[in-house]
């Protein structure tokens, strides 16, 4: 189990401030939602394929490593869908050419038409990951809107349960919202197939504004210690969703929580 952050806690910085920002705490993975002010992958000069060999260069030097490459795709809308999943291809590809093992997606909202809505994102999902075999990327799918409890993204995990190259991101926030103080119920249900982990404190089962790791009601370290007794393998990476809510505190104050409740749970 490794420490990680995404860098939507930071995505206005440049990558190289970024990269600082690791290694002053340590970190040698990180979750890549957006640099220099762009989050957008096909738009950021970062990962132009006549700048990929410089940007990957930055990383070796640094001692950091990207573990998620996060797309932006919507696979639940409609209106958006072709848009959505050519934008996750390309992200696909970025990762495959910079050797990141995973990219993150998400379905969001289930729309009114809710038969149509699922058999949309199984069905992007399942295309997306057939686009990765041969690029060694494996897609994962988020614990996130209306899919952060066991009943909806169940759907999800059964269309693709033959599909090696799929996973799970666990947003413990989001499932403690969902099973209202009990996230560890959703772990259990999928623990199988869980690769990465998002670290979100939160405050009641409504609010989504960002909460310092150990100052809301997610019980940290216990999921913490528990991941580290299942002997889990991947990142558990803080998400600080600044990028949405600019007001809050800069990344380094959650890292610094976050940091010492890894500590905690692991000693």
């Amino acid at each position: 189990m490794e420490l990680c952050f995404s860098t939507l806690g930071c995505a206005e910085r440049t990558l190289d401030e970024i990269l600082d920002t690791a290694k002053a705490f340590g970190i040698q993975k990180i979750e890549l939602r957006g640099t220099d002010d762009i989050i957008d992958n096909r738009e950021n000069p970062r990962f132009f394929k006549e700048n990929q060999a410089h940007t990957l260069s930055l990383f070796k030097e640094a001692g950091v490593s990207v573990q998620v490459l996060d797309a932006s795709c919507q696979l639940h809308r409609k209106d958006i869908y072709l848009e959505s999943l050519a934008e996750a291809k390309a992200t696909v590809s970025i990762a495959s050419e910079l050797g990141i093992p995973f990219v993150r997606i998400f379905g969001d909202k289930i729309e009114e038409d809710k038969d149509d809505c699922l058999a949309r994102i199984c069905d992007g999902t399942k295309a997306l990951c057939k686009f990765a075999e041969d690029k060694n990327v494996t897609v994962l799918f988020e614990s996130h809107g209306d899919f952060n409890c066991q009943k909806n993204l169940s759907i999800i995990a059964n269309a693709l349960k033959d599909q090696a190259n799929f996973g799970i991101i666990w947003d413990v926030g989001k499932t403690h919202q969902a099973y209202e103080k009990d996230p560890l119920t959703f772990y259990e249900a999928f623990k199988g197939k869980i690769l990465h982990v998002h670290i979100k404190d939160v405050i009641g089962v409504v609010s989504d504004e960002p909460i310092v790791p150990g100052k809301g009601d997610v019980d940290i370290v216990s999921i913490l210690k528990k991941l580290s007794e299942d002997g889990f393998k991947g990142a558990v990476s803080l998400e600080w969703e600044r990028r949405w809510h600019p007001w809050v505190e800069p990344i380094e104050v959650p890292l610094a929580a976050f940091c010492s409740l890894f500590k905690q749970a692991t000693l």
